[in-house]
């Protein structure tokens, strides 16, 4: 075990290069334990009878859009046995924003009949080389255990057509400002549970970024796959519980679902891989282990669980605790929540990609999972027994001092009934 470690550890000083030219182009109610979820109100006649479908997503390029990248470069990645038997099909989901196709892939458990009101999760990637193939892994092991999950590219990047947005200029409608760093000065507001994109004062959906690649594209994607997923006007709304729905995201995505669970009630739980943040700029947390946390502060609302890299992108000294910043904050608001530092792993290893040469091993999409499927089987399934597991001493039949970083805490919130704990590797639970 400790060999296999060894061997998917990186060199500290090239990732460190590789991070920070990542980063800096990313750069350019009160919840608990929920034990007897509703339903939605179909038949079990009704529900075998639908099937999955969705507009094919197109194969070939739209003329006068440009795409995020070489179509070949996209390919999805093998699945693993660990993962259950899953169906998976390729979709577009209309834009909120730009109405543009978003090329998503819907995956659904195996079989003509799945059972009725199965819960719902969403799935984005990180930027700018960050596309859904890469964290299809989540998506595959979510629907063979249960789990309706759509993974989507956000406008402009992988198979999703980019079109430029008219610019804000000085004058645009808000009511609620997203500090530069997530969206520029772009400003979302929420009716109900629907987003209100910003306008210029023409009235046009606008973008304030040189170019049309900011994080409210990502939000934008996020939103508008939930919006797909549990629309009245597709068959899915029979399988996929609309009162049941997750969202998880890599890097950027994971501040967009950090950001996104505060303003949209249909969220009921969040996953960020490397990882949850306490701000809409990262924070002690993040990949680069800085953030401007002064400014944009999210509210915590829904459960929520972090996982992360090891590393920093500087070799500069950090407190223990601080990948634990944005689960605190979460602590803070008395709102269920998790930390979990996984031995080795950088933030690439959240990314399954064979063709640019990075990304995470089996083992540790299988430790990833381990701790994303109990989380949202807590918190969506309502399976009070998914907290057992969630602070076992002994994870795939390996003790947790070989999972999880000695050099920064792991910990968990949950509500006062389960566990809590800063530092799972010293805690007795």
């Amino acid at each position: 075990m400790a060999k296999a470690r060894w061997s998917r550890e990186v060199n500290l000083s090239v990732f460190a290069a590789v991070i920070a030219v990542f980063l800096s182009l990313a750069s350019c109610a009160r919840s608990s334990v929920n034990t007897s979820t509703s339903k939605a109100g179909v038949s079990q006649a009704s529900c075998q009878a639908a099937r999955f479908s969705g507009s094919v997503a197109p194969k070939s390029k739209i003329t006068g859009l440009t795409y995020g990248g070489s179509y070949s470069d996209y390919v999805p990645m093998p699945a693993f046995p660990w993962q259950g038997a899953f169906e998976s099909k390729n979709v577009t989901v209309g834009s909120q924003r730009s109405g543009v196709g978003l090329d998503a892939t819907l995956f659904y458990p195996a079989g003509n009949s799945p059972p009725c009101s199965l819960p719902g999760v969403v799935i984005i990637p990180g930027s700018m080389i960050g596309v859904q193939t890469q964290v299809q892994w989540v998506a595959r092991d979510l629907a063979g255990h249960g789990y309706v999950a759509l993974s989507i590219d956000p406008m402009g990047e992988g198979h999703s057509p980019q079109i430029s947005l008219p610019p804000c200029g000085s004058s645009k409608s808000s009511s609620a400002n997203i500090p530069d760093g997530f969206g520029g000065n772009d400003t979302v507001s929420m009716s109900g549970d629907l987003i209100k994109w910003p306008t210029n004062s023409s009235g046009e959906i606008c973008d304030s970024q040189p170019t049309d690649v900011s994080g409210l594209n990502y939000l934008d994607a996020l939103e508008s796959g939930i919006d797909w997923l549990t629309s009245t006007s597709d068959p899915e709304l029979g399988i996929v519980n609309p009162l049941e729905i997750a969202a998880v995201g890599h890097s950027l995505g994971a501040i967009v679902v950090s950001f996104a669970q505060s303003i949209d009630k249909r969220i009921k739980a969040v996953v960020g891989l490397d990882n949850l943040s306490s701000t809409v700029t990262g924070d002690l947390g993040s990949p680069r282990c800085a953030g401007n946390i002064s400014t944009g502060y999210i509210t915590p609302r829904a459960p929520a669980l972090g996982e992360a890299s090891e590393y920093c992108s500087t070799q500069q000294s950090y407190p223990a605790s601080a990948k634990e910043t944005a689960a605190l904050r979460w602590k803070s608001f008395r709102v269920p929540s998790m930390e979990v530092v996984f031995a080795g792993a950088t933030h690439f290893s959240f990314a399954q990609d064979s063709v640019k040469n990075f990304g995470g091993t089996e083992l540790q999409f299988q430790e990833f999972s381990y701790y994303i499927k109990d989380f949202l089987d807590l918190y969506l399934k309502g399976d009070g027994s998914a907290a057992n597991p969630l602070h076992a001493t002994n994870v795939l039949g390996e003790p947790l001092s070989s999972i999880l970083s000695s050099r920064f805490y792991s910990g968990i919130w949950l509500p006062s009934s389960l566990p809590q704990c800063s530092n799972l590797l010293s805690c007795s639970t």
